[in-house]
């Protein structure tokens, strides 16, 4: 019961944390003003609290898997949160900005505020939580695996998109049922996507401790969780019928490539490769 309150102790100062990071970011660098109408199950005062205390439970749950030194935890949970939930989204907003209409200024402010919220939150949960245990391997086998999980990746956002955005009658008038679209140019950007992506499972792979299950379980949530929750924010720019539908899509794809990602990186196909090739060596 003890250890039970401690650890929700832990995650509300982490929750905290990642609330003053928004606050501090947003006087710091500020944001343009713009109307953001009602649109949406949420409003922004109770989007604000709920989407940071998702963050605030899986940070929670990623930092208490992290043996280790502090200042390597710190890192490696900012890279997760702040690439998963702004950097990525960034980059895929830029390449979609005539179809998103975004205000001027707004995606360098909220790659500014992302960056002080991911250092507050990690900071927080980094040095509040402190697990033994060895630090995990790095998987072996990564000149075919890196290349599996970029693929698989590609596979799973446009199969993501086909099975379940592009259904939305709404969503494709949105994007002019894509007839503009630079499609080897949307190839192009997922591949390049999908290589931090492969950087973003390694890193959890050789940070996590746990069975394999567990540990591509809680990839999979941080991987959806903190990218998809950011569409639970009312906005002037997309309305809800549009981010609705990308909230499932996202969710959905995100923890799939996570899971199958981390399930690349445990196989043995390489490290049974390696010791087959010791054993013939050594043989001879």
């Amino acid at each position: 019961m003890k250890a039970s309150l401690t650890w929700i102790g832990k995650a509300l100062a982490v929750w905290l944390a990642l609330l003053a990071g928004n606050v501090i970011g947003g006087l710091l660098i500020g944001m343009p003003v713009m109307e953001i109408p009602q649109d949406g199950p949420l409003t922004l005062g109770v989007a604000f609290p709920l989407t940071n205390a998702l963050f605030a439970l899986v940070l929670a749950a990623l930092a208490s898997r992290m043996p280790g030194p502090a200042w390597r935890r710190i890192a490696i949970l900012f890279l997760i949160l702040f690439t998963t939930e702004t950097l990525l989204s960034v980059i895929e907003s830029v390449f979609f900005a005539d179809y998103l209409h975004l205000p001027a200024g707004l995606l360098a402010s909220m790659t500014g505020i992302g960056a002080v919220k991911a250092v507050l939150g990690a900071l927080a949960a980094g040095l509040l939580w402190r697990p033994d245990g060895p630090t995990p391997p790095v998987p072996t086998g990564l000149a075919w695996k890196i290349p599996a999980i970029v693929a698989s990746y590609v596979v799973v956002y446009f199969g993501a998109g086909h099975l379940i955005a592009w259904q939305s009658a709404t969503l494709r008038a949105y994007y002019g049922d894509g007839l503009a679209f630079n499609d080897a140019g949307l190839v192009l950007l997922q591949i390049g996507r999908g290589l931090i992506w492969a950087g973003l499972v390694l890193l959890a792979a050789c940070s996590l401790h746990g069975s394999t299950r567990a540990r591509a379980v809680l990839t999979g949530a941080a991987f959806s969780i903190f990218m998809a929750s950011s569409l639970l924010y009312p906005n002037g720019f997309m309305p809800w019928a549009v981010r609705s539908v990308h909230l499932v899509e996202i969710a959905t794809s995100n923890f799939l490539f996570g899971v199958v990602a981390i399930l690349i990186l445990a196989s043995r196909r390489g490290l049974d490769r390696k010791n087959r090739g010791d054993a013939a060596t050594t043989a001879a």
